[in-house]
């Protein structure tokens, strides 16, 4: 990712920790051990101050808004859009 953001400043990412499933135990879709540990790494190598995260916890997934594109806000509606086309009941949970 950073080798990706070096050649596009503006590039923002996202991710989603999967669920373990083993036998017969599966993890909870929320805030999974993936998740936790993604999160740790993207802390330590992605800035608060450059990148703001957009989170949907229920299902571990995170968006990570580079704050130098050239229009934050616009792609912040367009990245919300994007996750509730994926994920319905999210709409339900935003601010409006």
């Amino acid at each position: 990712m950073l080798e990706f953001l070096d050649r596009n400043p503006s590039a923002s990412f996202g991710y989603i920790g999967a669920n373990s499933i083993a036998g017969n135990f599966e993890e909870p879709k929320s805030s999974t051990q993936r998740f936790r540990i993604y999160e740790y790494a993207m802390n330590n190598f992605f800035s608060i101050k450059s990148f703001e995260r957009i989170y949907y916890r229920p299902r571990s997934a995170v968006f990570m808004l580079n704050l130098r594109h050239q229009d934050p806000e616009q792609l912040r509606v367009d990245a919300t859009n994007m996750f509730t086309e994926i994920y319905p009941e999210l709409e339900a949970q935003l601010p409006q």
